[in-house]
């Protein structure tokens, strides 16, 4: 079991992926939201601070394929969340989605072959529309 620290910047941190769990940051990213928000938080604790929280599965590492940037959302899974991921192999960018029709797989998925679909870790590889319409 990781030992968990609570300090301030912890806290802000873990407050800043909440905020808006449809959100992902890269650690660059969080950084830069804490120098907005006037606070110290410098980037390799940033790193130990994730690695933290992703070892007690409130966090989620997002690595794309052919990066070396991963980026970190808040686990899903722990709220009531209604949206699934969304990858864009040609600009790289990770989004959510609300789609009916992919709650009705997951249902089908449940019902029918006794399988969770683990909505935080769930991806879809495809094309965005802006890149879509470059081709």
């Amino acid at each position: 079991m990781t030992k968990r620290y609570n300090s301030e910047k912890a806290n802000f941190l873990l407050e800043a992926l909440k905020k808006d769990p449809s959100k992902h940051y890269t650690a660059e990213e969080i950084h830069d939201l804490a120098k907005e928000a006037k606070f110290l938080l410098p980037i390799p604790t940033i790193y130990r601070r994730l690695r933290i929280l992703i070892s007690d599965g409130t966090v989620i590492k997002y690595e794309a394929p052919d990066s070396d940037k991963a980026s970190f959302g808040y686990n899903v899974n722990l709220i009531d969340y209604k949206g699934y991921h969304v990858f864009c192999t040609t600009c790289k960018t990770l989004e959510h989605i609300e789609c009916g029709m992919v709650d009705s797989f997951a249902s089908h998925l449940l019902s029918s072959h006794n399988f969770r679909l683990d909505k935080a870790r769930t991806v879809f590889y495809g094309q965005c529309e802006k890149c879509s319409e470059m081709l």
